[in-house]
């Protein structure tokens, strides 16, 4: 039985159900949540709470089901409030569009909440976004950012040919 202690309980109240089914683990909410099961589901079931729990809908929270994806928080830096939602609203830009082009050049889910970064994507981008959001935190120009992201993707989707491969006769 694992136990935890979610600071945004309501959103997973709303989905309780969804996710018992969907990971065959029974959820207790409380003061804490409870998570009983068998060992490996109350793992996956933790990863996903912590996740919804973090503003992650359903859908997005329930890819870390996949080995292959991992879920990452950054710190905001600044210590004024002021500063902080500056620096917030780097990421998000104007209606959102900041976060929307760093999601699709990256294949990932990234939530932004209080004084935390929150993303969703496979393990071996991970740390290619986490830099690429560090540095527009840091001050970076967005499109230096977005070509980093972009340059990444090309060498990602472009197989490495080892002269391996049988040529055939015409």
């Amino acid at each position: 039985m694992e136990r935890m202690f979610l600071e945004n309980i309501g959103r997973v109240k709303k989905v309780k159900s969804k996710l018992e089914k969907e990971l065959g683990v029974k959820i207790s909410i409380g003061k804490e949540v409870l998570i009983s099961g068998k060992e490996e589901n109350e793992f996956l079931a933790e990863k996903i709470l912590e996740a919804i729990s973090f503003g992650f809908p359903l859908d997005e929270a329930l890819l870390l089901r996949d080995e292959d994806f991992i879920f990452e928080k950054i710190q905001i830096p600044g210590k004024s409030g002021k500063r902080k939602e500056e620096i917030k609203g780097r990421v998000i830009g104007k209606h959102g569009r900041v976060r929307e082009v760093l999601e699709q050049l990256s294949d990932s889910s990234i939530r932004i909440e209080e004084n935390e970064v929150g993303i969703i994507a496979v393990a071996e981008d991970i740390k290619y976004i986490i830099q690429a959001i560090q540095n527009m935190l840091r001050g970076s120009k967005h499109s230096n950012v977005f070509t980093f992201l972009e340059s990444h993707r090309a060498r990602k989707k472009v197989p490495r040919d080892l002269g391996l491969r049988y040529r055939e006769k015409p």
